[in-house]
């Protein structure tokens, strides 16, 4: 018995280590950022981030940490992945996300798409299932060309490939729960902290729908403090925001600014 106990705390132990050393491939490319960075990503944009970048061969820069995503995503939500490749020149792009953190891009659905015939920039619609449970998640960006007009696509089993040019940028994103209503105030535009010598300010905001609905009756506030008294704009926007839009509004009634006040903005219904 000493003896079969043994045996299992070893392979316990050594399961232990082999996890936690788990890690995603890297691709492989045989002229690393030769000739100026010829094929490689000078751009990438995942909905409204966005994130401009010269060629180090295989850029983890926006794998922050773990629990530091560069953006967050809705279920159930369609959202733009782009990249744009260096100089105008003609290379082959690929989209990974790793949607079961097993350290694998070449599961079933996690190739969300790529090029057919080599160009400068690729965007690709995703619609994050609404299935995919919240969490953070990685993203995998491939451009990759062999020169001379040599540019095999990629498919869902060239995550880690060899290239003879290109580059590979890491992220990761953040999923979130959608509801049907979650929209509201997400930012105030004008006037900004601190903001001052205006008698007749207009406070203009953003408004953003992160549900699944439409929404055409939206109650809005936005406040404003001095230090010492709260400035209250209460109005109701009318118009039709689709599911995931942003929009601007401006209130009717205006603000008197004067330095030292600062602002805050509405939260967001059912926000996660």
């Amino acid at each position: 018995m000493k003896s079969f106990k043994i045996t299992v705390i070893t392979v316990a132990v050594l399961l232990s280590s082999f996890i936690s050393n788990a890690q995603w491939c890297k691709p492989v490319y045989t002229n690393t950022c030769a000739f100026g960075g010829y094929g490689s990503i000078i751009r990438v944009n995942i909905g409204t981030y966005s994130r401009t970048s010269t060629c180090v061969g295989y850029d983890t820069t926006g794998v922050v940490s773990p629990t530091a995503p560069v953006t967050s995503l809705f279920q159930g939500q369609s959202y733009n992945f782009v990249a744009t490749g260096n100089n105008g020149q003609n290379v082959q792009f690929g989209i990974w996300i790793d949607l079961n953190n097993n350290y694998s891009f070449a599961d079933a659905g996690e190739y969300i798409g790529g090029t057919t015939t080599a160009g400068t920039t690729y965007t690709k619609s995703y619609t994050i299932p609404t299935s995919l449970a919240p969490g953070n998640y990685r993203v995998r960006f491939r451009t990759g060309t062999n020169g001379f007009g040599n540019s095999p696509a990629f498919d869902s089993s060239k995550a880690c490939t060899t290239y003879a040019y290109g580059e590979a940028e890491d992220y990761i994103i953040k999923i979130k729960k959608s509801y049907t209503d979650n929209v509201g105030v997400s930012a105030i535009n004008n006037p900004t902290g601190g903001a001052c010598g205006d008698s007749n300010t207009h406070v203009k905001v953003t408004i953003s729908n992160y549900g699944t609905n439409s929404q055409n009756v939206i109650p809005l506030y936005a406040v404003f403090n001095d230090g010492t008294n709260n400035y209250i704009f209460s109005e109701t926007y009318s118009r039709t925001l689709a599911a995931g839009a942003t929009d601007t509004f401006t209130f009717a009634k205006r603000l008197n600014t004067y330095a030292g006040a600062t602002d805050r903005k509405s939260t967001r219904l059912n926000s996660s």
